[in-house]
């Protein structure tokens, strides 16, 4: 718990020191409320009447109005600013991590961080601040309540140290509840995201539709039952110690007043006292749940650190792809958690050479996306090395490797805006291209970067990703299995003048390709088969299509 309010209080931005002075004021005002209304009732008590307390009294909920509405209002605005701070930083830890572990990490996880998790922890500022207000008001009656009567004090303790037992009674099981309630929330929002990726398939198989609702469904009822779970423990620790505390004031009302040491006025000071404490006890019990709610947050998010730990991605000078690429003894293995190693990629050798066109051909799960990967530098490898010129590339160097390449992958995505353009060096070089790739009539880039459209085919999706490839400028083009979705036409356009016109810019392209059609326009035809290059060399294109020759050395 400390650790919480230790995170949270370094974590939140703003002016804490005034909301706590503000607060301490506040909890001072309800002090001298209750000092007048009990100076009131001895004085009525008395048979006298002074207007020193009234007056006291509209003061103190003067002040306590004023400073409440500060104190909460600059809190609110803190614990929001705190919020948006997780979620940046978790977008940032998630950008910032490697591929791989993005892979195997999963978005629902994610999604519940960016959403339950930073939202949970970012609120309970304000919690935290109504509920040290509370304990303010509550030391004071305490203090207080040893002065009217020692035995009342007594059993008011009592009452309170078993709110506190009942609490650290049912901490475990209430805790377990909200970390089960939390791991179905992410399955719902894997879900969610699985639903819309497949929502085609889905609505193409009722059976498969109904099976996924009603997984979502049950994860949706297992987090409901749990939270449900959770709260109820929570609400039972808030009634036995409210339970305890109205039994205590029946004691008082019932119970002769000497039983108790007090007098009669005592007696009604120390009524008014105890229903004054009532609700702020009531207030800080409610920040059992939100704090170990938020306790679960924290430690999901800490996990952050560990399965998505920073990849430092370094850059040196002079890096260039003017000698080439070149991949020696390269291997690198699929693993799972529980099966182990699944697929090893290699040992590849392999290389590029500025200006040249190279092909990437094999059947399905021979290796093709993950080489690709590799070349791209989001798959650092296992054993071997990756060589650029002269400088071997490891994390060190990696980032001046991926400045060189711009992509198509397959699973392809489109952004509706040209992020990281620059308006007056790109944009009049993208309306161009998208006038050369013949989406003119379908698209246009506007003023501020978004493109007027981004519904479109998924060949013209992908010849719009291949503009945004291309405005990059960079000498490595990297494209996974383009042509597959492309009318015949405009495949045709590409596979001759518009890689003629790549090669003759210089630009080195690495593709992926099933188009034996085409492979008489590249220089280089590789072929992989269980994740071995088993044909490297110029493409020989007969009468009876492609003959390949015994693999030899890149």
């Amino acid at each position: 718990m400390l650790n919480l309010v230790s995170f949270v209080w370094n974590g939140v931005p703003g002016p804490k020191y005034r909301v706590i002075a503000m607060s301490i004021i506040v909890g001072l005002a309800n002090g001298a409320m209750l000092s007048a209304i009990n100076g009131a009732i001895s004085a009525r008590t008395d048979g006298t009447f002074d207007w020193t307390y009234p007056a006291l009294f509209l003061a103190a909920v003067l002040v306590f109005f004023v400073g409440g509405y500060f104190a909460m209002y600059r809190a609110t605005e803190m614990a929001q600013r705190f919020t948006q701070t997780l979620r940046e930083t978790t977008i940032r830890k998630v950008q910032g991590s490697a591929l791989r572990n993005v892979e195997r990490y999963g978005r629902g996880e994610i999604y519940t961080h960016i959403t339950r998790d930073s939202w949970t922890l970012g609120g309970i500022w304000t919690k935290l601040v109504t509920a040290f207000q509370a304990m303010l008001v509550v030391s004071f009656c305490l203090v207080y309540l040893v002065w009217l009567s020692p035995v009342v004090f007594a059993l008011t303790a009592v009452a309170i140290a078993v709110g506190i037992w009942v609490y650290f009674l049912q901490e475990k099981f209430a805790k377990s509840h909200l970390v089960a309630a939390r791991r179905h929330e992410v399955r719902l929002f894997g879900g969610v995201g699985d639903m819309l990726d497949g929502f085609k398939e889905l609505k193409l198989s009722q059976p498969m539709a109904e099976g996924l609702i009603q997984e979502l469904d049950w994860n949706n009822d297992q987090a409901r039952r749990h939270f449900v779970r959770a709260e109820f423990l929570f609400y039972a620790t808030s009634i036995i110690s409210k339970a305890m505390l109205f039994l205590l004031l029946g004691v008082i009302a019932f119970v002769p007043a000497e039983y108790i040491g007090t007098r009669s006025a005592q007696t009604f000071q120390t009524l008014a006292l105890l229903l004054y404490l009532v609700p702020q006890l009531e207030q800080m019990v409610n920040i059992v749940s939100p704090m170990m709610q938020a306790e679960v947050a924290k430690q999901r998010l800490d996990s952050l650190d560990t399965a998505l730990a920073r990849e430092d991605v370094g850059r040196i000078e002079g890096v260039g792809f003017g000698e080439g690429l070149r991949l020696k003894g390269v291997e690198l293995d699929y693993t799972d958690p529980e099966l182990g190693t699944t697929f090893t990629l290699g040992p590849i050798d392999f290389a590029a050479r500025p200006g040249e066109i190279v092909f990437l051909v094999g059947g399905n799960g021979s290796g093709k996306t993950t080489l690709m990967k590799v070349l791209a530098g989001l798959y650092p490898p296992d054993r071997g090395e990756v060589r650029l010129g002269d400088t071997v590339l490891d994390l060190r160097s990696i980032g001046s490797w991926r400045d060189q390449i711009a992509s198509v992958f397959h699973d392809f995505h489109l952004f509706d805006k040209a992020f990281g353009h620059d308006p007056e060096r790109d944009f009049d070089h993208i309306r161009d291209e998208i006038a050369r790739v013949g989406l003119a009539d379908k698209v246009t880039l506007n003023e501020d970067g978004s493109f007027s459209t981004v519904r479109l085919s998924t060949g013209q999706r992908k010849r719009l990703a291949l503009v945004l490839a291309r405005a990059q400028k960079k000498p490595l083009l990297l494209l996974d299995e383009f042509g597959a979705e492309q009318d015949p036409e405009f495949r045709a356009f590409f596979y001759t003048d518009y890689l003629d016109a790549l090669r003759a810019e210089g630009i080195t392209v690495i593709a992926v390709s099933h188009d034996d059609r085409y492979f008489g326009t590249c220089d280089r035809l590789v072929k992989l088969d269980l994740g071995r290059i088993v044909h490297d060399g110029p493409p020989d294109v007969g009468a009876d299509g492609l003959s390949l020759r015994p693999a030899r050395e890149a």
